[in-house]
């Protein structure tokens, strides 16, 4: 049987010089090329530490977890190409060991998801520059390892700390700020207006203009000089924008358009870790964990009768409402309230008739010109359908509606979440708070929460 042995920094004259190399990609405050290769040593929990390789060279799986280690002091401890223990993580804790792990490269722009693959066979067959990503991970037998791929398939590990970073979309803002890089912010979207001082510093030209959410200009980001550009995967002119943007030589991270929570706080450690702050990108997700699950136990320790919800972008005959597979939708499910179109996926127009069919206990029209008085509050119910009028929610005087600044933060898949989720809740599961809440909710958001805190402001202070 093989000895097992432990891997020591007294390494050949050769590997010294590799390892030199690895090195200073690891730890330098440099920005390297999109999609940089390198390996990956995941700990679990989030805790994760990349070395960059050089790109000529041709370094295994192997050589890549020697170097890693030698790098950045771990003791490493192997039988052959097993490995036992990585700084006192030893396989077998737990129900936990060290495997293989990579993402295969993108083979087409149609491609949509880039998972994990566990590696059974010899390491050293493993050469890191094949991959997308490359992984030595501390994992159960029904884990993979922490995200490593953006929503394009390309690695987000490897740039450093960049210093100048534009912002296609408001949710890419807010994340951005979330992780304390408002200062780094050269470029932002027209309608990235949050926090307050984003707005004024691109009014003030200290900020440039790069165009409108759905049609960027490559010309003005191009001229902010960015060392970093984030963008979102629901939005096909960003998709073709980062193509190009690659091709410029020009780093691109393309977050998860947040169809649900959980891609939301994995868009924040995605782009947390691109710009070399992932303990803070930690710290926002742990928060915001936190914050739900306070929101969750109150409504669990005061129970109320099921309720059914409605998210519409308008008060029309035939409005645009949340099905399944959306933000909303998401958030209803994290305040144990029902969607009423949830046999619908995604952003539907649905017809007037089927609001008087569905079981509608309560209605939040999100909307950036709705009511701001109840003189227009009563309007604009004076002026509903029969087939709004029709609906348990109107019935029961239970319609609301989120305007000017709440519509930012109802329709942004972004950092702010828990406090979405907060209103909502009080909104919907009104027996499980006390005090009630106005019908019409706009720049005053803030005045009715209480519990969910505000990454975005925390982050930029």
């Amino acid at each position: 049987m093989e000895k097992t042995t432990k891997v020591k920094t007294t390494l050949s004259a050769g590997i010294v010089v590799l390892c030199i190399m690895f090195t200073a990609l690891a730890a330098s405050g440099e920005t390297y090329v999109q999609g940089t290769d390198g390996l990956i040593v995941d700990f679990g929990g989030g805790i994760t530490y990349f070395g960059a390789i050089n790109p000529e060279d041709d370094m295994d799986a192997n050589e890549g977890l020697e170097l890693a280690c030698a790098v950045f002091g771990f003791d490493l401890v192997r039988n052959v190409d097993e490995v036992v223990s990585i700084d006192s993580s030893v396989s077998g804790t737990d129900g936990r060991t060290w495997g293989l792990y990579v993402v295969e490269k993108a083979s087409s722009e149609l491609q949509q998801t880039y998972p994990w693959v566990k590696i059974s066979g010899d390491p050293g067959d493993v050469k890191i520059k094949v991959y997308a990503a490359v992984a030595w991970a501390y994992c159960s037998e029904d884990e993979v390892p922490s995200r490593a791929v953006d929503a394009t398939g390309v690695c987000f590990y490897g740039y450093g700390h960049p210093e100048r970073i534009v912002s296609m979309a408001p949710s890419c803002t807010e994340t951005v700020c979330s992780v304390g890089g408002e200062r780094k912010l050269v470029g932002t979207d027209d309608y990235s207006n949050y926090p307050e001082s984003v707005g004024s510093a691109r009014s003030s030209g200290y900020i440039a203009s790069i165009g409108g959410f759905s049609n960027p200009s490559y010309e003005s980001i191009v001229r902010t000089d960015p060392d970093l550009v984030v963008c979102v995967n629901s939005q096909r002119s960003h998709l073709d924008m980062a193509e190009r943007l690659r091709s410029a030589g020009i780093n691109v991270v393309v977050a998860d358009g947040g169809e649900d929570v959980s891609s939301i706080m994995e868009s924040i450690m995605m782009v947390g870790t691109a710009m070399g702050t992932r303990e803070a990108a930690e710290n926002t997700v742990s928060g915001i964990v936190e914050d739900l699950s306070d929101i969750e136990d109150i409504i669990d320790g005061n129970s109320s009768a099921p309720k059914n919800a409605v998210i519409a972008l308008s008060t029309d005959k035939s409005p645009w409402v949340s099905g399944s597979y959306t933000y909303a939708s998401d958030v209803l499910g994290t305040i144990s309230v029902g969607n009423s179109f949830s046999d619908l996926g995604g952003w539907v127009m649905v017809t007037s008739e089927s609001l008087v069919t569905e079981d509608v206990d309560c209605i939040v029209v999100i909307t950036s010109n709705g009511p701001r008085s109840q003189s227009e509050y009563q309007a604009v119910l004076d002026s509903l359908g029969d087939e709004w009028k029709h609906t348990d929610a109107y019935g029961d005087g239970k319609i609301y509606f989120l305007t000017d600044s709440a519509a930012d933060l109802a329709s942004r898949a972004g950092p702010r979440v828990a406090q979405i989720a907060e209103l909502m809740a009080r909104i919907i599961q009104d027996t499980a708070f006390e005090g009630d809440m106005p019908k019409y909710i706009g720049n005053d958001y803030r005045d009715y929460i209480s519990l969910a805190r505000d990454p975005v402001a925390e982050g930029a202070s």
